[in-house]
């Protein structure tokens, strides 16, 4: 029949999960990771993945299951098992050991705004030196949480990979359920792009947190911030902030300028 054609689809199967394997040496120290990732666990298009670093003073593991469609609404679901012990006796005067799990998804709600809810519980055992600080000995005990968070995100980016122009607002806030040391956190992020020509392409960021303890209490050793290391780079990201004596406790507010320029077609 003139209105009908015929149409050949040949179909070859690919390589789905990733094996693989780093080693660093930084301004934080040595470090070594490990990961294995499917991007296609039980034919369903489900993501699974593990992931094991290695550091000077941490091992954390990390298990984790996304649906980005789940029931084919669009909406992605996701679960994740972390497990991590720490050795900070000699920058900050104490060893922990965490176990957490969280559960949550996300969505767009409306056109270009984001919402990703979520639900975590977790216990963690710190354990503080004798010689360090009266006020992080009070730091010393075990911990059980459940904490609910949420994040809204209005992206105005003309894409998502390497954009040249609009911005991306990111706004998140961690709420106690279950009040065991718990802390109230804020956050909000704010990127902006704008092209000069082909060659150049310019970017402000800003970045800001806060977290404060209920109850009037101080807020837990390891739940305090630090400037993470893409905001401050070429430093140690848990050497900035606050001391008490010659421990680094970290603090209860976070603001980061930066500005860049990329040259995506440099050499």
């Amino acid at each position: 029949s003139p209105n009908l054609k015929v149409i050949e689809i040949t179909v070859t199967e690919q390589a789905t999960g990733e094996l693989s394997a780093g080693a660093g040496v930084g301004t934080d120290g040595t470090s070594f990771m490990f990961a294995i990732s499917e991007n296609n666990w039980l034919g369903r298009g489900i993501g699974f993945g593990t992931t094991l670093d290695l550091t000077e003073e941490t091992i954390s593991g990390t298990l984790e299951v996304n649906n980005p469609n789940y029931n084919y609404s669009g909406n992605s679901v996701y679960a994740a098992l972390n497990i991590s012990s720490a050795d900070k006796t000699a920058s900050s005067g104490y060893e922990s050991s965490q176990t957490g799990f969280s559960l949550g998804t996300e969505f767009e709600q409306y056109e270009n705004v984001f919402l990703s809810p979520s639900i975590s519980a977790g216990y963690e055992k710190i354990d503080v030196q004798s010689t360090a600080s009266a006020a992080m000995k009070k730091m010393d005990g075990e911990f059980s949480n459940l904490d609910f968070s949420y994040g809204i995100t209005y992206d105005q980016r003309d894409q998502v990979y390497r954009p040249t122009s609009g911005y991306r607002t990111n706004f998140t806030q961690t709420l106690p359920i279950l009040m065991d040391s718990s802390s109230l956190v804020n956050g909000i992020s704010i990127s902006s792009y704008h092209g000069f020509s082909e060659d150049v392409i310019g970017s402000v960021k800003f970045y800001a947190r806060t977290i404060h303890g209920l109850s009037d209490e101080d807020v837990r050793v390891t739940s305090r911030l630090y400037m993470p290391q893409k905001r401050l780079r070429g430093f140690n990201t848990r050497r900035v902030g606050p001391k008490d004596g010659e421990d680094w406790i970290g603090g209860n507010y976070i603001t980061a300028l930066g500005f860049e320029a990329q040259l995506p077609t440099l050499l």
